[in-house]
Order: structure tokens, then sequence, then C-alpha cells
């Protein structure tokens, strides 16, 4: 069964728990190794997709693991809500930030909300803080996670990984809500820390340094292209780069500047 780098890493950084919730959770890899590293007692393995689900069984039957793992068909964790299970951890990777933000947030992500969306995004911020391990990987628009977790639900990130995987650099992001003592929001004075990462950003990692320079040269080389263009919105395109690369610059100065 192949299991990439960054699955191996999320089932690393998994805290022991008794009921994992594998949100999106594909073919189920990550959901086997959970049970197999002795991460998760049992899990619940949800997908959208009925496709998936039908092979994630497939490969949960060729591990042995019928007995601790199940499947169910769920809109992220609206499932879990509905039918009162009380997960102590869970797990969400391979999706963009919003889409991550709609599930932690338990909205249907066809967009049709309904009159007890209010209700059903308290219960799912209630679930949150209550889990003893929780692992993200959201793989754009970080920030709109980190937002929501430190601004509304009110958890602090216990730590982040970056990791370079199939052509791709990847964060992981570590939480333990159960334990959360004190939400740091007041550090992420800017913008940058929630894109980029605070924790990222002190512990400055080489892998995270090296997906950081890169992305900057791609953006230096657009501002150069940019600088020659008669577009009509070619100041909108230039003010644009010219920010993202002061926001890497920023996080790549950030831990000398606070030294």
């Amino acid at each position: 069964m192949p299991v990439s780098s960054r699955l191996t890493k999320i089932v690393e950084l998994l805290d022991e728990v008794k009921l994992l919730v594998d949100v999106g959770c594909d073919h189920a890899y990550a959901s086997i190794e959970a049970v197999k590293n002795k991460k998760a007692g049992s899990v619940l393995a949800c997908d959208i997709r009925k496709g998936p689900l039908m092979q994630a069984e497939n490969n949960i039957k060729n591990a042995g693991l019928e007995d601790q793992i199940k499947t169910f068909l769920s809109d992220g964790i609206r499932a879990v809500i509905k039918n009162d299970y009380k997960p102590d951890g869970m797990i969400i990777a391979g999706m963009g930030g919003k889409l991550m933000l709609d599930i932690l947030k338990a909205v249907p992500t066809d967009g049709k909300v309904d009159k007890n969306q209010k209700a059903t995004t308290k219960k799912a911020v209630e679930l949150l803080r209550n889990m003893k391990a929780i692992v993200l990987s959201p793989q754009s628009e970080p920030d709109l996670v980190r937002h929501f977790l430190i601004d509304e639900v009110k958890i602090d990130i216990y730590d982040e990984y970056n990791i370079y995987d199939e052509g791709k650099y990847y964060t992981l992001i570590k939480l333990r809500p159960a334990e959360n003592a004190v939400c740091r929001s007041d550090e992420y004075e800017h913008e940058a820390l929630y894109k980029y990462g605070l924790i990222s950003a002190i512990k400055a990692e080489d892998t995270f340094i090296e997906g950081l320079l890169l992305s900057k040269k791609r953006y230096e080389e657009a501002l150069e292209k940019c600088k020659s263009s008669n577009a009509a919105n070619v100041y909108e395109k230039l003010t644009e780069l010219e920010k993202k690369i002061n926001e890497i610059d920023f996080i790549l100065n950030y831990k000398v500047n606070q030294l």
C-alpha cells in the first residue's frame, strides 16, 4: 500500500487517541497507518465521494482492520455531529484552506446553508475544542485556517512542521485543543504570520526556508515581467507582487528580529 512521506508524517505527528476521524479520507491510507502505528484505537474514515470510500473499504479489508476502521459518507464532519460521535482526534489533509475552513465550521461544501447552520457550527467548534489531537495540512490559503483556529475557536497552534514531498512543499499544523492553556493571538501581529505560520517562522527550518526562497524567486521573476507590461491592471499586479515579496522578507527575518 503506497503511503506518501506527507501522510506518514501526519500520522507520526498525531498523539494517541481513542477515536480518530479522518476527514476526506480518500483511500483510507492515513486511517490504516494510524491504527497500525497504534495512534488510534478506532477510526471513522469519512469522505463525501462514494468512489474513494469503496476503495477505502477494500484497503481496510485487505489490512484486516474492518473492526477498527469504519467508513461512512459524510460532508466533512457534518455526519459526525449528526450521529453524535465524540472523536478525540482528527486529521484533515489533501485540500485547500477554504474547503478545510468550511469543514471545520461544518458548513455544507455545496454552499447550501440551512437555518440551523449557526447551531451546527457551534457544535463543530465545541467538538474541536474538546479534542486531544488534531493534525491539519491545508494545501492553499492556510491563513484562513489559522485565523479561524486562533481568532474564533481560540485554539493555540501547538507546533508546525514543513515537509517537501513529491515536488511540493507542505505545512503540517498540530494542535492539542483539550490541553490548550493560552491562545497567543496577540503574537500574530502581522498578517504574514497567519499566512506562513508563527511557529514555522520561529523554527526557521531548512525545508521551510527553501520553500519561501523558491516562492520569492517566482514572485520576483513575475514582478520583472510585469514591469514591462502594458496591461491596464499592471499597477495592481505590481502592488500585489511587491506585497507578497515583502511578506516573505518579513518571515525570513522574523527569527533574527526576535533575538
